[in-house]
């Protein structure tokens, strides 16, 4: 019987590593032909608490390197150095951070992209793999009206619901899974003990399930990473009259340490547990990349079931499971 379970167990194994392998491949190549540069910008990358954020941030990363793809700039919500951007040459793309954000949800983000796509005119602009959410019709022509207006926008959507909206945005819509993918391979799984970790949102997109009864990113970094990302965020706002590349390089270098050390942080306890239970995407996303088996519910804008459906259909119940919307995180 233990023999049987050895083998069904390998075999699900390698049923995750074929179906990883593939998104990641498929991801590696979807970005390379749509940058189509060696030389690239990238802007908007995350100075928050979202680990989420820096697992996509960290694949990103990831995914230029592997290319042999030079980032000459970086830039943020808090520099908005528009006019830096403008002095670049004209042939390098501008790469706007991926993730959920794009919408009405996150308004500091969504107007980064909107000036951006206003100023920048004549310079390729390529928004890395979002999910799209507006709150009304109202809301998304009013975006869509702005982004119609460049003439080189790119929008990379990471599930069908998304593809079809960013059709009004561009004629130039890339479905692509998300970045956090390419760091499949990279954490070596490690076999828990602790049961069921809850992991679910406090945050804006929540459904109401933690009920105190769970942790999210927020609960479960070291306090001192929220000094470290407040800090950041005035020294690169300060900066950002005198902007320079120098000085960009630098703020991007000394805010990676604390990107290194937030996802290891999250590694070491998700490690604890065998299963999570989640209703955030990277929750889910995290937890295949550990090997863990996921059960899911869906945020309150649908992310997990509509990103599954695109990408992770051929993953058996024995790695992912949709939970039941009522169920009751168990204490």
């Amino acid at each position: 019987m233990n023999m049987e379970l050895k083998v069904s167990e390998r075999r699900e194994s390698s049923k995750l590593d074929a179906v990883m392998s593939a998104i990641k491949s498929n991801l590696r190549s979807k970005l390379f032909d749509i940058v189509c540069s060696r030389e690239v910008t990238y802007v908007d990358y995350p100075v928050h608490g979202n680990t989420g954020d820096l697992l996509i941030l960290s694949g990103a990363l990831k995914f230029f390197k592997e290319q042999n793809i030079k980032i000459i700039t970086y830039d943020n919500v808090y520099g908005r150095k528009y006019s830096e951007l403008n002095n670049t040459p004209k042939h390098l793309p501008i790469i706007c951070h991926g993730g959920g954000n794009f919408g009405d949800l996150y308004h500091v983000h969504q107007k980064f992209r909107e000036d951006l796509v206003s100023q920048l005119n004549e310079h390729k602009i390529i928004v890395f793999p979002q999910s799209m959410h507006f709150s009304s019709e109202q809301a998304l022509e009013r975006s869509a009206a702005i982004f119609r207006k460049h003439r080189n926008f790119h929008f990379c959507v990471r599930d069908h619901e998304s593809f079809e909206s960013a059709q009004r945005f561009t004629d130039k819509v890339h479905l692509v899974p998300d970045c956090a993918h390419m760091l499949w391979g990279q954490f070596k799984p490690v076999s828990g003990s602790a049961g069921k970790l809850n992991f679910l949102r406090e945050d804006i997109e929540s459904t109401g399930l933690s009920q105190r009864r769970s942790v999210d990113w927020a609960t479960m970094s070291d306090p001192r990473f929220y000094k470290i990302q407040s800090l950041m965020q005035r020294a690169t706002k300060k900066l950002s009259p005198r902007p320079t590349t120098a000085m960009s390089k630098l703020a991007f270098a000394f805010w990676m340490l604390e990107v290194k050390r937030t996802m290891n942080d999250a590694y070491r306890h998700f490690s604890e547990f065998d299963t999570v239970e989640t209703d955030r995407l990277h929750g889910m996303l995290f937890s295949l990349l550990l090997q863990k088996k996921v059960l899911f519910h869906d945020n309150s804008v649908k992310k997990l079931s509509r990103y599954k459906n695109t990408w992770l259909g051929d993953l058996s119940d024995n790695w992912i499971t949709a939970a039941d919307a009522k169920t009751s995180v168990e204490p």
